[in-house]
């Protein structure tokens, strides 16, 4: 989930990995996301749908360093004005996984 001030962006992802090379695990996903914002003067929401190619290396049994890249499609309404904003962007995340069972 992404926020910030009144912006809400909760996600579900799926991939597929593949076998390692080098001990990165490359992995290819796609995403959905709700997305909301809300300020003083107007409000929003919309989806995101996305589709992603990345990797992972585990530094260990119970952590990974992920990182992807993707292009992702945003639709975005406003009700007041009934106004609509739709687009394509590209989006690179990086993180830390810790994995409960192990790998």
């Amino acid at each position: 989930m992404q926020f910030g001030p009144g912006v809400r962006v909760p996600s579900l992802r799926a991939a597929h990995y593949f076998n390692a090379i080098a001990k990165i695990y490359p992995y290819a996903g796609l995403e959905v996301a709700y997305a909301t914002y809300k300020t003083k003067t107007t409000s929003a929401r919309g989806s995101i749908e996305a589709a992603y190619l990345g990797g992972e290396y585990y530094l260990n049994d119970r952590f990974a360093f992920g990182f992807d890249f993707g292009v992702s499609y945003i639709s975005l309404g406003e009700a007041k004005y009934k106004y609509t904003v739709t687009g394509t962007d590209f989006v690179t995340n990086f993180g830390l996984t810790y994995y409960f069972g192990g790998k």
